[in-house]
């Protein structure tokens, strides 16, 4: 008897979830990516990885993929407020129950790669989404999969945006330029010999082989952006880090992400940034909780 409920049951969740899949895939237009994809990418190949899905509303359940082997895996609606989920051959299935839009966020070190110096982070999909690669600070790049769509500069990061079902960047991360020793100063009236003569140095001598010509400019506002002195380890707090601790106090020194970004009223991914930041620089804790991600400020740090 429990052997054919059980069977039962499996056999309506299976046709629940070819129902929202089906709804899913059919609902965008030709072309249309339907959904996004953000890459948050650390220097030790770490990435914080946020995927985000449109929906009508009627959906039982929504199923997304699932790239790379997921940590501390969160599904939310359009409130923050958690959603049950399960994890189906390779698949996230997570159930929806009327929400008009559903955020998954979790980390991973799976999606990079690290040849010699050159790190590499890549998104393999079956239908196209909008993939955004988030480089680290001081991160240069020096190959791409296509032309991007966009490419944005914040806060010292490079933001890459394809609209792809398989894309990936590659990049390398600057390190402190130490002064040159042991080398004989120039004599006086020597000249320097033309450019085209000259060996480039190791990092131009590989960017320019593998980033095709079309894509010159772009990687020409990327090297620019990813040179940015802001972000540093010794910079002050910006106006916006402040606000956040300043809120965060004024919650008693502890909430809830999806609590704290709607107080803040900040776009989500422009918070989640900057809490990230702030954890790392050991000014915040983030924990799991029962309701999510958990904002701890510590005390001793802001004393």
């Amino acid at each position: 008897m429990r052997k054919r409920v059980r069977s039962a049951r499996l056999i309506f969740f299976t046709v629940l979830i070819i129902g929202a899949v089906s709804q899913i895939s059919t609902e965008p237009a030709q072309g249309e990516a339907v959904m996004s994809i953000e890459l948050l990418l650390f220097p030790d190949g770490w990435a914080d990885i946020t995927m985000r899905l449109n929906l009508t509303g009627e959906e039982v359940f929504a199923v997304l993929p699932i790239v790379g082997e997921p940590n501390l895996l969160i599904a939310t609606d359009e409130e923050g407020l958690p959603l049950n989920f399960t994890i189906e051959e390779g698949s996230l299935v997570v159930e929806t129950l009327g929400a008009k839009g559903l955020e998954v966020s979790y980390q991973s070190p799976s999606l990079t790669s690290k040849v010699g110096e050159v790190w590499n982070a890549s998104v393999s999909l079956e239908v196209p989404a909008e993939v955004t690669f988030v480089l680290p600070e001081g991160a240069v790049v020096v190959g791409l999969s296509a032309t991007p769509e966009r490419v944005e500069a914040e806060d010292g990061r490079v933001a890459v945006t394809f609209v792809s079902q398989h894309a990936w960047v590659s990049y390398v991360i600057e390190l402190p330029h130490a002064a040159p020793t042991g080398t004989s100063p120039p004599t006086q009236g020597s000249t320097t010999p033309p450019v085209a003569n000259q060996r480039p140095a190791p990092r131009e001598w590989y960017v320019f082989p593998l980033v095709a010509v079309g894509l010159a400019v772009v990687t020409f506002a990327i090297v620019k952006a990813a040179r940015s002195p802001e972000g540093r380890a010794t910079r002050p707090l910006e106006r916006s880090e402040e606000l956040i601790l300043k809120k965060l106090e004024e919650m008693g020194g502890m909430a809830y992400q999806a609590d704290l970004i709607r107080a803040l009223g900040m776009p989500r991914t422009t918070a989640w940034r900057k809490i990230r930041r702030l954890a790392q620089a050991g000014i915040l804790e983030i924990r799991e909780g029962e309701k999510g991600r958990l904002v701890i400020l510590k005390r001793d740090e802001r004393s």
